[in-house]
């Protein structure tokens, strides 16, 4: 991953912290497609699944945290409590 990748995604979390559903719903479908991902990814997401108000934005990042780049992610962090 190099700087111009590494400032995308962090451009992207910050916009799934965005008030605005439409921006955290493609904020989500962006991170579906990136082809690599970390604990501060899902952890991300997972955080908006759980907690967001709107439901599309939720079925938004629950569909990315379905991806199989993120789904390796949560393998390899083991069972976590439910924040």
């Amino acid at each position: 991953m190099d700087q111009k990748d590494q400032l995308f995604v962090e451009q992207l979390l910050q916009d799934l912290q965005s008030v605005d559903a439409f921006t955290k719903i493609s904020a989500a479908k962006e991170l579906r497609l990136l082809s690599w991902s970390n604990e501060q990814i899902v952890t991300a997401l997972e955080k908006v699944a759980l907690s967001d108000i709107n439901k599309h934005v939720v079925l938004a990042a629950r569909e990315t945290l379905d991806a199989p780049v993120h789904q390796e992610v949560l393998k390899q962090l083991g069972p976590r409590p439910i924040a």
